[in-house]
């Protein structure tokens, strides 16, 4: 049709963006719905993490690369295979990183690292960026919440509450510390003897 003015394509990108969101939204809603209905069901498989996170990173690298922030990825030498959902945790994963991209001021540094204890993988995703607020800090997990300090940053409230459904559902616990205007850090933990095909409720 021609090119856009200015103005022209100023609407148009507003519009486009807008779109993002309300998919953003439903993806978000029919997660929840499908994990509150037990419709999600676990297919743990035997799994490298360091080699299949490795090989999903490129899907949340460009938000870094976008905000100009500083990634790093740690991980012992050798990592045992252990059975949980791929899928699952990636998409738990995905949405911790993406959290830390969003809630980081450009030329933060964004940190995902890996360790082993006796009985568990355990798992962390830390930021230098706007934190949590002390007194919000009880909330941070349920549905649709969000912090006051993060109100202008795009996000449904929905995704730390997937989240902690799934690794939960995968037998493992998540936590989080934080400081307001320091930083976050969320870890959460896999258990070595693997996870147990089951439906998220």
């Amino acid at each position: 049709l021609g090119a856009m003015t200015e103005k022209q394509a100023s609407v148009v990108l507003d519009i486009y963006n807008s779109n993002e969101r309300i998919i953003m939204l439903v993806n978000d809603l029919l997660d929840v719905s499908r994990m509150e209905s037990g419709k999600v069901v676990l297919e743990p498989t035997p799994t490298n993490l360091d080699v299949f996170i490795k090989s999903m990173l490129p899907e949340v690298n460009q938000n870094f690369i976008k905000r100009k922030q500083t990634f790093e990825f740690i991980k012992p030498d050798t990592m045992p295979r252990i059975a949980v959902d791929p899928k699952l945790i990636w998409q738990a994963l995905a949405n911790l990183l993406t959290n830390a991209s969003k809630y980081t001021p450009e030329g933060g540094k964004i940190k995902l690292e890996l360790s082993l204890d006796a009985k568990n993988v355990l798992v962390e995703v830390s930021d230098n960026g706007f934190g949590i607020p002390e007194f919000q800090k009880n909330r941070i997990f349920e549905k649709f919440f969000r912090a006051d300090n993060t109100a202008k940053q795009e996000g449904t409230g929905l995704g730390l509450y997937i989240v902690k459904e799934i690794i939960e559902a995968s037998g493992g616990i998540i936590w989080f510390e934080s400081m307001e205007g320091k930083g976050t850090a969320f870890s959460f933990t896999l258990p070595l003897e693997g996870s147990k095909a089951n439906k998220i409720v």
